[in-house]
């Protein structure tokens, strides 16, 4: 009989019960609670992608003791895409655009880049482009008409494929997560800007372990959701060509040492030893 490694990134419903979404007692937690805990039983092993995840998931599940951490990870297979193709066609050439692609959505809280571009709206050489879909779209694009933000672009949601090529010709990639989350996720798309060497500006909730790991490896520069002060003095910081590339560099580096496939290929299959 083979074993079963559970790979666990984010946890439901608790991210959903954080955001307001369902109440925390309401028969639909309970329904999904239920299936959630089948899950870890019969599961052998249980990957979880942070350090601070697996603090809250042994307070929250102190019978399960079959865990391990297990990064996320990504293929280190950049796209080169040197024509400028994106930057011609939305006018962009001579800008330094700040990258957002994925969920627009609460989880999310997109209010956290608006209140950054309105804030560097007097920077004319800067531009905040938002590519993707969800519930705080409509959102997104009424505080670009209130606010006049004639600095931030929002599109509609492309394939992968031209996700990465718009992301390899644009300077800084954006993520950004609710204050609300009480556990600690690792959004996807910060793999992405690491294969693309490039910098990464971040706000994540309190005590989410991605902060120290982009700082430390010197990847990205990191605010806590609401800091909106410190959030614009790191996006001014790397309005400097020289420290984007350098960031950028180390990101690449950070992703070859903690997120690579063999890593945690290595990782997964120890199950089996």
């Amino acid at each position: 009989e083979s074993p079963s490694y559970l790979i666990l990134r984010d946890f439901f419903p608790q991210w959903i019960i954080d955001n307001g979404m369902i109440r925390e007692k309401s028969l639909i937690a309970y329904f999904f609670k239920y299936y959630e805990k089948l899950n870890y039983k019969t599961a052998d092993q249980i990957g979880i992608q942070s350090p601070a995840n697996i603090e809250w998931f042994s307070k929250k599940f102190p019978e399960f003791k079959n865990i391990e951490l297990l990064y996320n990870w990504a293929t280190d297979s950049p796209v080169l895409n040197k024509n400028d193709f994106y930057r011609k066609r939305l006018n962009l050439e001579g800008k330094i655009v700040f990258f957002y692609g994925g969920n627009i959505g609460k989880a999310q809280d997109m209010m956290n880049i608006v209140r950054l571009a309105e804030k560097m709206k007097t920077y004319t050489d800067v531009i905040f482009l938002l590519v993707g879909a969800g519930d705080e779209v409509e959102l997104v694009k009424a505080s670009i008409q209130d606010l006049q933000l004639n600095n931030m672009i929002l599109l509609d949601p492309v394939s992968q494929e031209e996700f990465k090529l718009m992301l390899a010709e644009f300077d800084i990639g954006l993520f950004t997560l609710h204050f609300g989350h009480k556990t600690h996720n690792f959004p996807g798309k910060i793999l992405g800007y690491m294969v693309q060497e490039k910098p990464i500006l971040g706000v994540v909730n309190p005590g989410n372990d991605l902060k120290n790991i982009l700082e430390d490896s010197r990847s990205g520069l990191v605010t806590i959701a609401g800091d909106v002060e410190e959030l614009y003095k790191n996006a001014l910081v790397l309005l400097d060509d020289k420290t984007r590339k350098q960031m950028g560099r180390n990101a690449n580096l950070l992703l070859k040492s903690k997120f690579s496939v063999d890593n945690a290929a290595e990782t997964v299959l120890n199950i089996l030893s």
